[in-house]
């Protein structure tokens, strides 16, 4: 058997047994390269080669490809969010995360998972999905049409799982996970930097006393000064206190989230075998997410907003952008998708009110990014900013 590099021959045969309902399965070759650049959560990954020989209960010998992520504290999620244990293998434990407790078309690629004993740190065991994370990717840069198709795709998938879990029973049982990242955790991301950046304190938040680089104060003064003069005292008094933003999600109902919905965090893979139903013609993929460390419990709109969000990404530079990126297209389309997979949220002016919050709470989690932005003068990213301040606004309004 080959050396695999750091992560342990024992984890990943236990892990294989149980994927096969086999004990009596045993490795014969494990090779395991670090994947390079990692997370973007800083985790370690490795792509991970086995074989296997055959066992005593009908299991015969195979091979797969393997992706192990190695989840230790003080990672990103811990700094912005104040997660200390590894919630997403604690959600596979805890069975949300398993094929059968997710809606069918929606897939959380994990095989297995182990916390160690004093439960701060774990191994996960995942399929390698990279050609499937390519289908919805900012290195592939799609075409509009294509780009406004895919995320489509990716809405459909994240209405049921909303919806799959508002149900009376699984509501229960997300109840029952009270180590699940609260919306108010997300609404306040970050809110220490930025207080620290503008020299004020901030309110509400766990982690007071943040210092702030100067690189992230004239970030955060780029992008005050960009802002129309009429909307700098809002941006800046929201910076340091989340307050009316905590206060104006209470009233929408819950559900379980992704928590980091990010494009890359999220992929498409067609499995139908009927050439006539393949991509573009019907053929529904499943949608595959990824790195659940910031799983959580909150409003529907906070994960719709990140995928919102971040769809200029996977637009091909140099191309006119969607309108779809500064219209009700998409918002309208997660919505009926949503009430067709049964969800709670069913009165629209609701639905109306949320999404536009949840896109000013993303955005003040990138305020840095914005800035930078403007510093660095990077037109096309200002262009889908510039473009999405009337929506903000609308925010606004609703806060007053």
């Amino acid at each position: 058997m080959s050396p695999a590099e750091a992560v342990p021959a024992g984890l990943v045969e236990t892990v294989l047994q149980e994927y096969l309902a086999d004990e009596r399965v045993a490795l014969t070759d494990l090779i395991a390269t670090p994947i390079p650049g990692d997370g973007f959560s800083g985790n370690r990954l490795y792509r991970v080669r086995l074989s296997w020989a055959p066992g005593r209960q009908g299991a015969g010998p195979g091979s797969a490809a393997w992706v192990v992520k190695r989840w230790l504290p003080g990672g990103q999620g811990e700094a912005l969010l104040g997660v200390t244990r590894p919630l997403e293998a604690l959600a596979w434990e805890q069975g949300l995360l398993r094929r059968e407790a997710l809606p069918a078309g929606v897939v959380a690629p994990i095989i297995g998972a182990q916390l160690e004993a004093a439960g701060t740190s774990a191994w996960i065991v995942m399929e390698d999905v990279a050609a499937a994370l390519d289908e919805y990717s900012r290195e592939r840069r799609l075409s509009a049409p294509e780009a406004l198709l895919r995320v489509k795709q990716v809405l459909d998938g994240l209405a049921r799982l909303h919806a799959w879990w508002e149900r009376p029973e699984q509501r229960a049982r997300l109840r029952g996970c009270r180590w699940l990242v609260s919306a108010e955790q997300f609404l306040r991301v970050e809110t220490p930097a930025y207080a620290a950046a503008l020299g004020k304190a901030s309110r509400g938040a766990s982690t007071d006393g943040q210092t702030a680089t100067d690189e992230l104060r004239a970030d955060v003064r780029a992008f005050l000064d960009w802002l129309p003069a009429g909307d700098r005292s809002l941006w800046e008094d929201l910076l340091c206190d989340r307050e009316p933003l905590v206060a104006a999600f209470r009233s929408f109902p819950p559900t379980l989230l992704h928590g980091d919905a990010d494009d890359r965090n999220i992929g498409l893979r067609w499995v139908t075998t009927d050439a006539a139903a393949a991509e573009g013609t019907g053929g529904a993929p499943e949608v595959v997410l990824i790195d659940w460390e910031w799983i959580g419990w909150g409003p529907p709109a906070l994960d719709f907003a990140r995928v919102w969000g971040t769809f200029a990404a996977v637009c091909a530079p140099g191309s006119p952008l969607p309108a779809a990126l500064s219209s009700a297209e998409l918002p309208d389309y997660y919505f009926e998708r949503y009430m067709a997979a049964g969800g709670k949220l069913t009165d629209r002016a609701t639905w109306q009110r949320s999404y536009p919050l949840a896109a000013l709470a993303a955005a003040l989690t990138q305020v840095a990014f914005f800035g930078r932005m403007v510093r660095e003068e990077v037109k096309p990213v200002l262009a889908v900013l510039d473009r999405q301040m009337e929506l903000l606004a609308t925010a606004k309004r609703y806060l007053s």
